[in-house]
């Protein structure tokens, strides 16, 4: 809705579609919403009037809202609307929905033991384009036919002919290295980059192909290259995990496009490289840029780095996007991080919002505690949102509790809950109502 176009585009399957209102192919105030469906028998269900597709108008002027399931026996449920929405029906919404379904085929008869083909499954035999058994000499003319498959979308039956062409390529090795680096300059779409993957993982596997793998990424990835060239150098030694290249990669991160080096920081993430961490230490700064904060926190903390005392300023950071980053990293790493997560939540002079971050990765992990001192102290916290977030942990330790193998819950744990149950805030105690009940004496 305000302004907004999306589409929902699903090639098979029976499928059921539940909704409240305005969904099903609506547009909702002044936007376009369409809706495709291309096979199976499906259900479409609204709880009100007005659920399937519309336009719902606003601002003087309307909307789109267009409906197609094109196969199948489908099924409407939703308040009855004469010469509304049902199966082989065409129908009309507000000011502008229509919706077409169109009636299912008799199927013909198959063969005992014929299999159904699904949505985008090749449909018999493919043909396969002749240039993907081409033994002859690579020339452009050649590279490019080639080429030209390898980068299409792997959908119907380029499921099958999109891979032969890049195993093709593969075959002629070395030669095709100076093609390649062409294409690196001019091609425009994110297809491409798969292209890239497949052809060049498949390159290096070859006698000598990792060093020219390792040559056409390294001369990409310098500064004076193209911007184009370089971010497609960074994005190859990511997915290819070329951890031989991280020094050029960590040279994009010093640079001064502050674009790419951010990009070099996610990259020296998936290379699992802690080359980068004297320049990331300094882009942390509870000051500094969020973009650039976000971006090394998700490298440091990936890595595992030993930064947790350089990170730990930011639990009390201004902005909630670099509390919750933080939180939910500490969370993916409690293996590393866990017990100084734990241990701080006893530490003295912490805020009351950098308190709440340890909680907030405490219950995110779920980590689990050694003891109830973790957070006795904090269940008569001043603060009712330490409070709060007392009894979420509370909350993620109790569905532990046939989890984890080995789980047991900490001694004193009956004081922690009897500390929520009596909290002077109703929240809190609303908050924590989901829990007391369920416990028997025993589990206390």
């Amino acid at each position: 809705h305000d302004f907004a176009a999306s589409v929902l585009h699903d090639r098979g399957g029976n499928d059921r579609y539940d909704g409240n209102t305005s969904c099903n192919g609506c547009g909702l105030t002044n936007s376009v919403g369409l809706f495709f469906e291309r096979g199976g028998d499906d259900t479409y269900a609204s709880k009100r009037e007005g659920g399937f597709n519309a336009g719902r108008p606003a601002r003087g002027f309307g909307s789109v809202g267009v409906f197609v399931d094109l196969a199948g026996k489908d099924d409407y449920l939703g308040p009855p609307a004469p010469g509304g929405p049902g199966d082989d029906a065409l129908w009309r919404g507000s000011d502008v929905g229509l919706g077409l379904d169109v009636a299912a085929e008799a199927p013909a008869p198959s063969a005992p033991g014929a299999s159904t083909p699904v949505a985008d499954q090749s449909l018999g035999k493919v043909e396969i384009p002749p240039i993907c058994r081409y033994e002859g000499p690579l020339t452009q003319e050649v590279f490019d036919e080639l080429w030209a498959i390898a980068v299409r979308w792997e959908v119907g039956d380029n499921r099958s002919i999109v891979p032969e062409a890049r195993k093709r390529l593969i075959v002629f090795g070395k030669h095709m290295a100076p093609m390649l680096d062409a294409k690196m300059e001019k091609d425009e779409s994110g297809l491409e980059l798969r292209a890239f993957v497949d052809v060049l993982g498949g390159l290096w596997t070859q006698a000598g192909g990792e060093q020219v793998v390792l040559d056409l990424l390294r001369r990409n990835a310098v500064p004076e290259a193209s911007e184009r060239r370089r971010k497609v150098s960074l994005h190859l030694i990511g997915e290819l995990k070329v951890k031989e290249l991280e020094g050029a990669v960590v040279g994009l991160l010093k640079g001064e496009d502050e674009t790419l080096a951010r990009r070099a920081a996610g990259v020296l993430a998936l290379l699992g490289s802690q080359a980068g961490n004297e320049t990331l230490l300094g882009w942390i700064e509870p000051d500094g840029d969020e973009r650039k904060i976000l971006a090394a926190l998700g490298t440091l903390l990936a890595t595992e780095s030993a930064v947790y005392p350089q990170v730990r300023p930011l639990l009390d950071h201004r902005l909630v996007t670099v509390r919750t980053r933080l939180a939910t990293l500490l969370a993916e790493k409690r293996a590393s991080y866990g017990s100084k997560v734990l241990a701080d939540l006893e530490a003295d002079g912490l805020t009351p919002r950098a308190v709440r971050t340890l909680l907030d990765s405490v219950a995110r992990g779920p980590i689990a505690p050694t003891d109830e001192n973790h957070l006795r102290y904090l269940v008569a916290h001043k603060d009712w949102g330490v409070r709060a977030d007392v009894a979420r942990v509370v909350q993620a330790w109790l569905a532990m509790k046939d989890g984890p193998k080995g789980w047991t819950f900490p001694a004193g744990f009956s004081m922690l809950l009897a500390g929520l149950e009596q909290d002077p805030d109703p929240f809190v105690r609303r908050l924590s109502a989901p829990v007391v009940p369920p416990l028997t004496p025993a589990a206390r």
